[in-house]
């Protein structure tokens, strides 16, 4: 009953004696709230307990309720728990009231007589919450989930397809619509989903991310109706006299009648040059065939309770990314063999009706359900062993992240039971449970499930010799294989060092220091089943010549651990030999960004985590004809050979591993919850979880859950989160929607700054190189900083890590730039929207000639009319704009920095940004504009440009715009469509209105940080000449030695 009153979103109410347990004579009395199926309906609803002497009764009467009602919600969900001689631990507490006797004979009657009735007080505690309903949302951060999607996965989870008449009665709990061109008239309602095509613009329909279980219904229907057929979209009409049109939108694939209800009379037109039956489409008479839908005709009236299911496909569909076709296929909509397999089909379009008779349930689900049904029952465990574990979610969750929680909240009971349950819905629970040994996953649970969930990479689990339960290879022998389902293909290999070979290695200075540290650190990892110590001769007669023994670094840790550091190139060359043909690609900014946006858009409160997987890299496991590649010393002399078995930092192949592991793992997670909100980044050992809504805390219990489901080991004291935290040294406010660098990193740079400029810029090579380094790493996520970067990477290129020199003017005018930005405007930015302009609001161009640039450009307005345009055209001489013409004025070679700066002048001499606003670092406004030049939008896109002075226009561009909180994209067009502003450059302005040239002059243009740069760059070239000249061949430093000088940030 509680299923089913959730199912058509109504409210329940369940109340029933609290589970006491074991009694102190040792019995154990049955409770309802024992029962796993009363668990599993109350799901995560809200289940508490209280006292009803609490409420005036005479008698404690410890009592348990559940409900849905919206006044329940503070109770929040505290099932009984028990002491291990399973006597009762509460979560109700002894009261300290005075009660006397229990049950006892008195004055004729029991003294419990009556007590099965409320006491009013608590009758009007009850009466409150009913009435809570009535004045209450059913959501606090976020919508409670539909009535319709609700119904729908009721129909899902039965034993039998659903059938017509359920579809029907789920049609009434959708949010309908007018039935736009697909009817006659403006008569009945309309719901659609799938797939769409509007004037050539291809796209999903909303209501396959609001009503997912609702089209699966659909589909279903329409699969089992007409197996094989191909439909993209489904519309279901009630009431309406609908057509079916044969336009440019539809596909030439057959059109799909079925009938949800019963009706007389009701019957589809469709557009046929044969037919005798006339309609008017889009104002034109055609003529058509009237189709007959109904199932069993009966004496009911035309049109009335006339409820059709049309499914149909569109075209464009390969138009759609990845996601999408993947969404549609997993929602049960059967795309064209084109879209999937590259295969076209069908020249013609008809509609086909439903077959007569009934329709007859399919034995075998569809794989689509198969999968659905799986992910559905391992979430459900994983929800109930997530309310049973936890307890208070907020609070738990707020404890991991402070730091607070130094280990799981899970239990290793509770965790092995769930493991149990799960392994029970596999095809092998014991092969399921089984763990192989040297990594603590659980393959064989994992590789069966992702089979039943599609996963493209299930069979790398534990299929074959050289899977992950084996060991995998380290790929020097056979380059290991592509896996284009999951990654794209390398097509740049890294240059390693080439040094001379040599089998065993001697330890750097740093492991020599630390040989006692690192003996304990290997005897940990042999406890640990990760390393095994042997000798060279045991080595050498069990693997032969294989052997090698790599040089070992150790770098002290903050917390005064160690982590060694094995050399698998130089000496041994193992890396050299190691080939990785897939493409090893890490998330960076942009899906950093996308991570923020996507938050904001769900508007919802949201909670995020970053987590920490221990050890990550040594949880794959080496097969054993590898091993001895894997050799190191804890001290150079000694004799033992430590020997890895699992992968080893330092290996090249180690980090391509763990991505394909870790991704099957995340994958697995991902398809398990379904369509539930949450988003997750995966960089190396860190994991940054994003949940929203009214259930972000149990959403983000369960995704924890299911990850140590699985075995992955969480280092839980390292924990941190809320709705601002760091990750892989970015920083992520959730709280403004923005990302950025960390206050504590933005502070190094500008202290830097700072100082440097105190020391009237006399600098040091190498602190300098770090500071361009950290800059490069920065301006990934400020893209603005990148064009003031330029100068100091070239400087950098030529300077000596030992030199101490002054820094040239161009150099550390930039720097100041950099310093005043972070300071004024700050490290955090918000995510740019990918769009595409509808229209550009300039056009220009520039012309070169000897000792003369002309530069012109007109607005075009709504109409784009030139006699109509505002516009105007400058020249220039090399006095204005000296760093434009070579010494014989010649100015053709600065043609692409004359086309940035024709843009420029037009962004002012059109007052463009007038009307934008400072939003600190946000672009709020983007203006565009057109050129003819293709150079010029490329290196506006890229930010920056090693050439001068169009690196000079791109710095004082970004210094103009930013402060306006404004963005300026140049578009490339052909010459032949720009000759309006190739005409101002020829100064022919017989296409434009003389009223409506706007006068501007070269002291009107903002040109005061280029005058700087421009005084500034004779200088520069001078300093980096004389840098060059003196600092001699320029030697590569050792890791060491970087280490050595790296400072903390």
């Amino acid at each position: 009953m509680i299923q089913l009153m959730s199912s058509l979103g109504h409210f329940w109410l369940l109340e029933h004696p609290e589970d006491l347990g074991r009694l102190p004579n040792g019995d154990d009395p049955a409770s309802i709230w024992q029962w796993p199926q009363i668990r599993t309906a109350v799901g995560d609803a809200p289940c508490w307990g209280l006292r009803q002497c609490d409420y005036s009764a005479d008698t404690p009467k410890p009592t348990r309720l559940a409900s849905n009602l919206p006044g329940a919600r503070v109770f929040g969900s505290s099932w009984p728990s028990f002491q291990e001689d399973g006597t009762y631990a509460g979560p109700i507490l002894r009261c300290d009231h005075h009660h006397g006797p229990g049950a006892r004979w008195s004055s004729g009657q029991w003294r419990t007589a009556g007590t099965e009735a409320y006491p009013s007080p608590l009758c009007a505690f009850l009466a409150d919450l009913i009435a809570s309903a009535l004045s209450a949302s059913f959501s606090t951060d976020g919508p409670e989930q539909h009535a319709a999607e609700q119904f729908a996965k009721f129909l899902l989870q039965q034993d039998r397809p659903p059938a017509p008449h359920d579809a029907e009665a789920l049609i009434t709990l959708l949010p309908l619509e007018a039935p736009h061109v697909s009817a006659q008239t403006a008569a009945g309602q309309a719901f659609f989903g799938g797939a769409y095509c509007k004037g050539g613009v291809v796209g999903l329909r909303r209501s396959c991310r609001e009503f997912p279980a609702t089209l699966r219904v659909l589909c279903t229907l329409l699969r089992h109706a007409f197996p094989g057929q191909i439909f993209s979209s489904v519309a279901v009409f009630v009431d309406a006299a609908t057509q079916m049109p044969r336009d440019s939108h539809n596909a030439p694939y057959p059109n799909l009648l079925l009938a949800l209800s019963t009706f007389s009379n009701g019957q589809v037109w469709q557009q046929d040059q044969n037919g005798d039956v006339w309609r008017t489409v889009h104002g034109t008479p055609c003529p058509g065939v009237l189709l007959d839908v109904a199932r069993a005709p009966q004496l009911l009236r035309a049109w009335e309770s006339r409820v059709v299911l049309v499914g149909y496909c569109v075209r464009q569909l390969p138009a759609l990314d990845v996601s999408s076709l993947s969404l549609l296929s997993h929602l049960g909509f059967l795309l064209p063999p084109s879209v999937t397999a590259g295969v076209a089909r069908g020249d013609t379009a008809e509609t086909l009706a439903e077959p007569s008779g009934p329709v007859a349930d399919a034995g075998t689900p569809l794989a689509s359900d198969k999968e659905w049904q799986h992910a559905e029952r391992v979430q459900r465990a994983i929800r109930n062993f997530v309310l049973e574990e936890v307890g208070d979610l907020r609070k738990a969750a707020l404890q991991l992240a402070v730091g607070r929680m130094k280990s799981s909240p899970f239990s290793e009971q509770g965790v092995q039971r769930l493991r149990q349950q799960v392994a029970s819905m596999l095809p092998d629970p014991d092969l399921a449970l089984q763990v192989p040994e040297r990594q603590p996953f659980l393959l064989h649970l994992l590789s069966q499930s992702l089979k039943l969930l599609g996963d493209p990479d299930w069979a790398c689990l534990s299929q074959g010799e050289e899977c992950f339960a084996m060991g995998v290879p380290l790929g020097d022998e056979v380059p290991l294989p592509r896996t284009p389902q999951v990654y794209r293909e390398r097509v740049k290999e890294r240059t390693l060092d080439v040094t001379p070979f040599q089998q065993i290695m001697n330890n750097y200075e740093s492991a020599e220091l630390s040989a006692d540290k690192l003996e304990e650190h290997f005897a940990a990892e042999e406890r640990a089943g990760r390393m095994i110590p042997s000798t060279e001769p045991a080595l050498r007669a069990e693997y032969g010549d294989t052997l090698l023994v790599a040089s070992m670094g150790a770098l002290l840790k903050p917390n005064g651990d160690i982590r060694p550091l094995h050399d698998g190139t130089h000496g041994i060359g193992l890396n050299n030999r190691i080939k990785i043909l897939d493409r090893l690609e890490m998330p960076g900014p942009d899906e950093i960004l996308e991570t923020v946006a996507l938050g904001q858009e769900s508007k919802e409160a949201v909670f995020c985590i970053s987590a920490d997987i221990a050890q990550a890299h040594r949880l794959t496991k080496v097969r054993r004809a590898d091993w001895a590649k894997l050799g190191c010393k804890a001290r150079s002399e000694a004799r033992t050979v430590w020997v890895n078995t699992v992968g080893t930092f330092g290996i090249s192949s180690a980090a391509y591993h763990w991505s394909r592991l870790f991704g099957c793992i995340g994958r697995w997670v991902h398809r398990v919850m379904l369509t539930v909100w949450q988003m997750q980044v995966v960089f190396a050992d860190d994991l940054h979880l994003l949940t929203a809504g009214q259930h972000k805390f149990l959403t983000m219990w369960m995704c924890l859950a299911a990850y140590e489901l699985v075995g992955t080991p969480f280092a839980y004291r390292k924990f941190r989160g809320g709705t601002v935290v760091d990750f892989v040294g970015y920083e992520i406010s959730y709280s403004e929607w923005r990302a950025g660098i960390s206050e504590r990193r933005c502070s190094w740079l500008v202290k830097w700054i700072l100082e440097a400029e105190q020391a009237d810029w006399i600098v040091v090579g190498r602190s300098v190189i770090e500071l361009a380094g950290r800059l490069s790493f920065v301006a990934r996520l400020l893209t603005w900083i990148k064009p003031f970067l330029s100068p100091l990477h070239s400087w950098c290129a030529v300077l000596a890590r030992g030199t101490a020199v002054r820094m040239p003017v161009l150099v550390y005018l930039c720097l100041i730039f950099v310093r005043r930005q972070l300071q004024d405007r700050g490290r955090l930015v918000r995510p740019v929207v990918d769009w595409r302009a509808s229209r550009q609001a300039f056009r220009t161009d520039a012309k070169c000639a000897p000792n003369r640039v002309v530069l012109g450009g007109w607005l075009l307005g709504q109409e784009g009319i030139p006699r109509k345009a505002p516009w105007f055209s400058l020249a220039l001489s090399p006095l204005e704009a000296p760093w434009l013409f070579k010494p014989n004025g010649e100015s053709q070679w600065a043609s692409t920095a004359a086309e940035l700066l024709a843009s420029y002048v037009a962004l002012v001499a059109f007052g463009l940004l007038e009307g934008s606003r400072a939003f600190g670092d946000t672009f709020d406004a983007v203006l565009v504009g057109g050129t003819d030049n293709q150079a010029t939008p490329q290196a506006q896109a890229r930010g920056s440009s090693a050439s001068w002075p169009l690196l000079g226009i791109l710095m004082q561009v970004t210094a103009t715009l930013q402060p306006h909180g404004a963005q300026m994209k140049l578009v490339w067009r052909p010459r032949e469509t720009n000759v309006e502003a190739d005409d101002l450059t020829n100064e022919n302005f017989a296409l434009f209105d003389s009223e409506q040239r706007v006068k501007v002059s070269w002291d009107d243009i903002p040109m005061d940080f280029m005058r700087e740069l421009a005084a500034a760059h004779e200088d520069f070239l001078e300093a980096k000449s004389l840098a060059r000249a003196s600092s001699g061949p320029k030697m590569k430093s050792s890791k060491k030695q970087k280490l050595a000088e790296r400072t903390s940030w």
